[in-house]
């Protein structure tokens, strides 16, 4: 998975969700086109980065079985995506990490690419995309060093992401060309909808 002259990107794949829109399933163990979302999920970023770890809460063993690190919130309180990233980041070795969420199964096959370009040129921490709608704030590249600033919002409190990025020196990658490929399935009626598009 190797990239050559680039910093070293570990992935981290957050799956940790309580799924409350879809009856409280596992969204990264949904079927989804004959196998589990976050199957496809691994095939599209693993190319990307160099190493790879899930962030999950429940479902240790069918996650482990993927034969990847799976790393669980080390908070009980249950803080959001900011704990998943907080913990992942521990166990991360790489200068940067590669944020993506379980339930995106059509992501971007130049991730990791476009970000870090944006990343670099922009002298940023972090690099979101914005798919010309909307940004995506769970879609990113970041440099690690950053998981004392995670620690540091969680421990007063503020667990919301856009609060801790609005902290943070971050810039924006265009992704308005594969806008779609940030679908993320949500709900059922998303699932069914993307399912019917294929």
């Amino acid at each position: 998975m190797t990239q050559t002259q680039r910093k070293p990107i570990t992935g981290i794949i957050l799956s940790g969700g309580l799924g409350r829109r879809m009856q409280g399933q596992d969204k990264g163990l949904i079927e989804y086109h004959d196998k589990a979302m976050i199957e496809h999920v691994l095939e599209r970023i693993a190319p990307q980065v160099d190493a790879l770890i899930i962030s999950a809460n429940r479902n240790f063993e069918a996650y482990a079985a993927s034969g990847l690190p799976v790393v669980a919130d080390e908070r009980t309180d249950y803080a959001g995506p900011l704990a998943g990233i907080e913990a992942a980041l521990q166990k991360v070795r790489t200068p940067l990490a590669l944020v993506v969420p379980c339930d995106a199964p059509q992501l971007p096959m130049d991730l990791a690419e476009r970000l870090l370009t944006a990343l670099e040129q922009a002298q940023a921490d972090i690099a979101i995309p914005d798919d010309g709608d909307r940004q995506q704030p769970l879609f990113c590249l970041m440099k690690t060093s950053l998981q004392a600033s995670i620690t540091q919002a969680l421990d007063a409190g503020q667990a919301r992401v856009l609060d801790w990025l609005a902290l943070q020196n971050l810039t924006w990658a265009d992704f308005s060309d594969q806008a779609q490929a940030f679908a993320n399935i949500n709900d059922w009626d998303t699932l069914e909808s993307l399912r019917g598009k294929d």
